[in-house]
């Protein structure tokens, strides 16, 4: 007989809110036999212990393996990540609590960033004495006693506002070029350090789903 063929492709970090995890969570697929494929697409991986967040590293090997015994005469190829992290969520009400809570702790963040910023900021401009420095230049380039408040100072206060809006690449919501911004980048960046961090932990400790 034919072998049809399914192609898979595991994504890395999923969340779900149910405690039952199927194929079609973790997985996008693609076959040419639509009616086996949403068989295949309702393939049962997992169940999550009820009332409690709780996270589950998946091995594709592990879903490999079931696709096998449900349907023999499959040829199975993967084109993702070799394991998928599955987070089961909050149920309904835990999910308003967190949305009343949001802007809050938007607001909070906001306040450290701007108050962090500008501390250390002013204790560069403190480190290298920056107004001993204009005072200098103001008095060498005109020959008059620097008040302190001259066009050097309000010059190099636009300057660093545009330089730090040109950096991070938005303003608001407003995105200067297509680029990822450098906020973005790290951000990613330590998701994926999250990942590998938790794929780890799973393999030393045993916890990884995976075939027998």
């Amino acid at each position: 007989m034919q072998q049809t063929k399914l192609f898979i492709k595991l994504n890395k970090t999923i969340q779900v809110e149910a405690t039952d995890v199927y194929l079609k969570d973790v997985a996008k697929c693609s076959c040419t036999d639509k009616t086996l494929l949403a068989k295949v697409r309702s393939l049962w991986l997992y169940s999550f212990p009820r009332d409690h967040t709780y996270r589950k590293s998946i091995s594709i090997l592990y879903i490999i393996e079931q696709l096998q015994k449900e349907f023999p005469q499959m040829d199975i190829e993967n084109l993702g990540e070799t394991e998928a992290v599955v987070t089961r969520g909050t149920n309904r009400d835990g999910k308003r609590i967190v949305k009343r809570g949001k802007g809050i702790r938007v607001i909070l963040v906001c306040l450290i960033c701007f108050f962090g910023t500008a501390f250390t900021i002013m204790a560069f401009h403190n480190d290298i004495n920056i107004t001993s420095l204009f005072s200098l230049i103001y008095q060498q380039i005109t020959g008059q006693e620097s008040s302190g408040y001259t066009a050097l100072e309000l010059f190099y206060s636009i300057g660093l506002t545009i330089g730090i809006i040109v950096f991070f690449n938005h303003f608001g919501t407003k995105r200067i070029t297509k680029d990822p911004t450098p906020i973005e980048v790290e951000m990613r960046i330590y998701e994926n350090d999250i990942y590998s961090a938790i794929v780890e932990d799973a393999d030393e400790n045993g916890e990884t789903l995976e075939c027998r």
